[in-house]
């Protein structure tokens, strides 16, 4: 992770864990050795990272031959055919794609009432405009935007070729 504070919570929180590690880092430049990971999975971040290309070399670098890239987040259409392109250039065989904008809209639904009401208990009054927009509560902008067909959900699986 990028933040200290969450790489000491995550070692906190699973000390006992044996098989789990967390370090402090940035996605463009892996502090992680060449050929080091079987899978790489990246998840609701990528989005806020500035050179998705120098991201993207990062896994190819680090996953070994044969390896799994797996990633999801959300791009509006220009975007996503740009990183398209990048998966590609990046020498990554695409095992399946697929846009899952409505069945994330299907869960934030689903799940609204318990974080708004999280997000009421926890967080001060003065940030919970902020909190609600990045859980994507109904009536945020990015919730509105997956509604109004602006910003969109994919899933990747990619395969370093052998």
């Amino acid at each position: 992770d990028f933040s200290k504070e969450a790489v000491r919570l995550s070692r906190k929180w699973y000390s006992e864990q044996e098989n789990l590690s967390f370090i402090e880092g940035n996605a463009e430049s892996l502090p992680i050795n060449d050929s080091a990971f079987d899978v790489v999975y990246n998840v609701e971040s990528s989005h806020c990272y500035g050179n998705m290309r120098a991201f993207v070399g990062e896994v190819n670098r680090v996953l070994r031959a044969g390896g799994h890239f797996c990633w999801t987040d959300f791009r509006d259409k220009p975007t996503m055919e740009k990183l398209h392109c990048i998966f590609q250039d990046s020498g990554f065989q695409i095992v399946s794609k697929r846009e899952i904008t409505s069945e994330v809209l299907v869960a934030l639904d689903e799940i609204n009432e318990s974080k708004v009401q999280g997000i009421k208990e926890s967080v001060p009054r003065s940030m919970r405009k902020s909190f609600e927009t990045f859980a994507g509560v109904q009536g945020t902008p990015v919730y509105e935007a997956f509604k109004a067909g602006n910003l969109h959900y994919h899933r990747y699986l990619m395969v370093k070729p052998e």
